[in-house]
């Protein structure tokens, strides 16, 4: 058979061409390994979303914990309004006892004052008599006090004064 001659030329030249088919070919894999400047771009846009992501992310955070720090510090309102109030409200209960033991003890004394006739028990009755009614009026100022002080704070509970602070 008779070899043609293109292919008999072909063979003086194979290790050639194999060389080249090998430059060619690591030509081809270099260009499809190293990036573009196009493929750079669009990793740097990829990069710059999932940035803005994060930030978002993290702005999120910081909102979920600002939000429960209002929530703590609203509780923590709430918590002392309702603290003090109980407070004052106690307050006003032994104020109130306080007031009636004195006017209690006030009618007594005028009583006993009316049965004993002794000029000594007289002014001593006197003087009791004043200190009572001196304590009665200094309770019943605290007492009114008090009353606003439990009003005030009522007042600033129902506007829902902690929501606004």
């Amino acid at each position: 058979m008779a070899e043609n001659p293109l292919l008999a030329r072909l063979k003086q030249y194979k290790e050639f061409i194999a060389i080249v088919a090998a430059a060619i070919g690591g030509y081809v894999w270099f260009d499809g390994l190293v990036a573009k400047q196009q493929d750079v771009m669009q990793i740097n846009a990829k990069l710059g979303q999932l940035a803005a992501r994060s930030d978002i992310d993290e702005i999120n955070s910081h909102i979920a914990l600002l939000a429960r720090q209002q929530t703590v510090d609203r509780l923590n309102c709430l918590l002392t309004n309702y603290m003090t109030l109980s407070q004052r409200q106690l307050r006003l209960s032994q104020l109130n006892s306080d007031l009636m033991n004195f006017e209690r003890q006030l009618g007594f004394l005028n009583i006993e004052t009316k049965i004993q006739t002794d000029a000594q028990i007289l002014q001593t009755a006197a003087n009791q008599s004043s200190t009572f009614r001196d304590e009665i009026g200094g309770l019943r100022l605290e007492i009114a006090g008090e009353d606003r002080a439990i009003r005030d704070i009522r007042d600033f509970l129902e506007r829902h004064g902690c929501d606004t602070q």
